[in-house]
């Protein structure tokens, strides 16, 4: 005789109840059958995709487990004036800014095994370490793209953690890309030039000549006649 199962109901917040392929479920009869219960089990046991991944979604570190991950996002806003550039206020100082920092996470991930397996799960780690290369870090909810990381810590405590257990902290960072801008400005032709760091003259404008005042001219024909011998 099948043994009978609680009626878990599908509501939000209430977990699933794994069930071996093959039982019956006689407290919900309209999901009774064979197929529908191995759909359910092996939903219940499908490996959920936390991880670290490179650009061709390849994981890049694998652990036994994602113990912790640390999520940081700072807004700067500045606490002092910010003078205005723009046309409705071009000379106004009462405008504060605010700058969107690049967010930071950390993921603690453990890996236990034979020897051989944590020293490859913790070589892993290094060789994503010292690169520039960007990674994705996905977790359930979502995923936090071109990561790079900044800082790996790890620690062993007592005598089943020094020998059989290692559990590494992987600190990231994210790299906002941006995209160059470049103009191109003739050099001046300074090959004859006496000295190789010479620059040639540039033209600022047209000046147009005047009439200088009286007192300008005073003061000229003063300075000419004490240089004059």
């Amino acid at each position: 005789m099948p043994l009978p199962f609680p009626n878990v109901p599908n509501l939000p917040g209430v977990p699933q109840v794994p069930r071996l392929p093959g039982v019956v479920l006689q407290a919900i009869p309209s999901i009774a059958n064979a197929s529908t219960q191995q759909a359910l089990w092996q939903s219940s046991q499908a490996t959920v995709r936390w991880g670290i991944f490179d650009s061709s979604g390849t994981q890049v570190v694998t652990p036994d487990s994602v113990y912790d991950f640390d999520y940081h996002k700072t807004y700067d806003v500045s606490r002092y004036p910010v003078q205005s550039g723009s046309v409705s206020n071009p000379t106004g100082f009462a405008n504060y800014n605010k700058v969107e920092l690049p967010f930071e996470t950390s993921v603690r991930m453990t890996k236990g095994g034979s020897q051989s397996a944590r020293a490859a799960f913790i070589q892993q780690i290094e060789s994503i370490a010292g690169t520039t290369a960007l990674y994705t870090i996905l977790t359930l909810e979502k995923a936090y793209q071109n990561c790079n990381v900044t800082r790996v810590e790890y620690a062993r405590r007592g005598a089943s953690g020094a020998y059989f257990f290692a559990e590494m902290n992987v600190y990231f960072i994210q790299i906002i890309q941006t995209t160059p801008q470049y103009t191109n400005t003739a050099l001046p032709n300074t090959a004859n030039a006496a000295d190789p760091t010479a620059q040639s003259a540039v033209n600022q404008g047209t000046v147009t000549a005047g009439t200088p005042s009286a007192s300008a001219s005073s003061l000229a024909t003063a300075a000419i006649s004490v240089g004059a011998p």
